[in-house]
């Protein structure tokens, strides 16, 4: 039998060794073949086990670098929106120095990240613009689809990206959501479904989808003898997203005739017979200005398929907003051709928004050519559905990994926002820096721990303050490039 003593003195020497590889450990970590071995210093393990988690903005970013009091002029008080973060040197001991600093989103909304391209005389954009100038939004509908992974969830982002286009160039509508309701839902529109509908999105996989998922998801019916239906109900007033007068459903897949009614605050308010169908269409319902519920009741034998409604109006701009979460953007070339352009010629999608790479950097490895190509050849693939479609790819945003007790940038972050950039200027697409708008290295921390945060302490995701800021800077840069376009064409 062991004893109690030997066992301490084990676990005593184990505890010293570890202590002293602390100790001596290289900056760098230790070498062996083509692996490096990390291990926390003296230093780190003091921090890890006595302040890991409530540490403020890290010194080594590029935003605490910004000398805010010379640079702008910040006023006694700060609204709710003002950010209050604390600077904090650490040093080799447990001591360390705190100087109180308070960053605005104004300024940081101030920072014009310019959107790049490859010819600095021919904006990729120019397309969207001209379908904009004259007042194209007064007399048609304008679609902008913003693709993107986990970080467009729940309409973030996309949201504040619709809102400002909505208020330069009119429209109402939170535009395109899935038939079947998901977890994250937008603000302005209560989601439910009646009924045995099954939900399939492009992270489940399988052929169909893949095919046909263009717009999130199929969501589908088996058999429609006993009557389902898709509910939606207004939430909030004032809200463009809201407002819409339109519900356009696209549908497909159905061997037989269906009838689709359209029940307006608990009564019939409309029906339609659509005719068995084995590709893609669509019908549009209007809508009553009054009405605050609006569900959609379909009855028929076989199987039925419902792409994705959208609630739009006549004339205006439309941004939607489709995440696929888990993915790193490699969908596009799997998408059938011909039913995507049917789509996007439908909805006349002007615009394609492409934000992925938080899948992609967990990965951490040397080079990120094969990215690039993957990226290029679903930029490439967009175009074929629709030649005149503009692109803009927003590249990957800061994200955080714990290394010898604090959070720094992911050391590949730049190699897969260059990959990025690389695809979308060798396909003819812009490129808007996520990263650099945030601040550059290590500035995910920085979001984390702002007073009022920025982002979830998975130190990847922004939250809905941070999602805000993000499409107020990125929406920024786009009407700069927008105002470039009408002076050029002004001066023509």
């Amino acid at each position: 039998m062991t004893k109690p003593f030997k066992t301490f003195l084990v676990l005593f020497s184990v505890l010293l060794l570890l202590l002293g590889l602390a100790w001596v450990n290289p900056a760098d970590g230790f070498r062996v073949g083509n692996f490096k071995l990390r291990y926390p210093s003296w230093s780190k393990l003091q921090i890890l086990f006595f302040d890991s988690y409530n540490k403020p903005v890290s010194q080594n970013s590029n935003l605490a670098k910004f000398n805010i009091t010379d640079s702008v002029a910040l006023p006694q008080s700060y609204n709710a929106d003002s950010i209050q973060i604390k600077d904090t040197v650490f040093i080799d001991t447990l001591t360390s120095t705190e100087k109180p600093r308070t960053i605005s989103p104004e300024f940081l909304k101030s920072r014009i990240i310019p959107i790049e391209f490859n010819d600095d005389n021919i904006s990729p954009l120019n397309s969207f613009f001209r379908s904009l100038s004259n007042g194209g939004a007064n007399s048609e509908q304008i679609r902008v689809m913003h693709f993107g992974d986990s970080q467009i969830e729940g309409d973030r982002i996309t949201m504040f990206i619709r809102s400002a286009l909505q208020q330069k160039f009119g429209g109402n509508g939170v535009g395109i959501i899935p038939g079947y309701p998901q977890s994250y839902q937008p603000l302005n529109v209560k989601h439910s479904v009646s009924g045995d509908w099954r939900y399939t999105s492009l992270l489940d996989g399988g052929i169909e989808v893949s095919q046909f998922g263009l717009l999130g998801g199929i969501t589908r019916i088996e058999d429609g003898s006993s009557g389902e239906s898709i509910e939606f109900k207004k939430v909030g007033k004032g809200l463009s997203g809201n407002k819409f007068r339109k519900l356009k459903v696209f549908y497909g897949q159905n061997d037989s005739t269906y009838v689709m009614e359209l029940i307006v605050n608990s009564n019939m308010f409309d029906a339609e017979i659509l005719p068995s169908n084995n590709g893609v269409a669509s019908h549009t319902f209007t809508v009553p200005p009054d009405a605050t519920e609006v569900s959609l009741n379909f009855m028929g034998k076989g199987p039925f398929t419902v792409y994705g409604v959208s609630m739009e109006s006549d004339r205006g701009i439309y941004v939607d907003n489709i995440p696929q979460r888990g993915s790193s953007g490699a969908v596009f070339t799997k998408f059938d051709k011909e039913f995507a352009a049917k789509i996007f010629n439908s909805l006349n999608v002007k615009l394609v928004i492409l934000q992925y790479g938080v899948n992609v950097v967990p990965g951490n490895l040397d080079n990120y050519k094969y990215y690039e190509d993957i990226l290029f050849r679903q930029i490439k693939a967009i175009k074929s559905f629709k030649p005149d479609v503009s692109v803009v790819l927003i590249g990957v945003s800061d994200m955080s990994t714990k290394i010898d007790g604090e959070f720094v940038s992911y050391p590949n972050i730049e190699k897969v926002r260059n990959a990025q950039r690389n695809a979308a200027f060798r396909a003819g697409a812009a490129f808007w820096d996520c990263y650099e708008a945030m601040g550059g290295v290590n500035s995910m921390p920085d979001w984390v721990y702002a007073d009022p945060p920025l982002a979830t302490k998975d130190f990847t995701h922004f939250n809905f303050r941070g999602s805000k800021l993000i499409a107020e800077m990125f929406t920024a840069s786009l009407f700069d490039e927008y105002r470039k376009f009408e002076e050029h064409t002004n001066n023509e």
